[in-house]
């Protein structure tokens, strides 16, 4: 943080943060964006590429609290790019069952959901569980 406008008291020059939001989070080195859409990153053990995935971990949670997903559900991710793997693993943290499935496009993932619960299937096996 090299400057803070007027009113914002919670965070203070010097302190690390990281930010998100179309049209104010941009990739350069400096960006003057709404107080709403920063986070400091707390703990010194966060580096500031791991607190870059923070935003695509907001996207990932908010597709499973619209999908309303609640304990005991089973639930499908299809696609595992980058946005499916993390959606994955915030699902399989919160200890419920699931299918991972590559797409046809990214038939070249292979081995995308190693190490985590559930099962990965191809788009035609899904189907006909669904």
């Amino acid at each position: 943080m090299v400057g803070i406008g007027e009113g914002i008291t919670d965070v203070l020059v010097g302190e690390r943060v990281a930010c998100a939001g179309a049209g104010h989070a941009n990739h350069a080195e400096f960006a003057c964006i709404p107080r709403l859409l920063l986070a400091k990153i707390d703990s010194a053990d966060v580096s500031f590429e791991e607190a870059a995935f923070a935003t695509l971990g907001a996207v990932a949670l908010h597709g499973i609290r619209t999908a309303e997903v609640k304990l005991g559900d089973t639930v499908a991710v299809i696609g595992l790019g980058l946005l499916g793997q993390l959606t994955s693993q915030v699902i399989a943290r919160g200890g419920l069952p699931g299918d991972w499935v590559r797409s046809e496009s990214a038939a070249g993932c292979s081995g995308a959901a190693t190490g985590r619960r559930g099962h990965l299937r191809q788009p035609s096996s899904v189907s006909r569980s669904l």
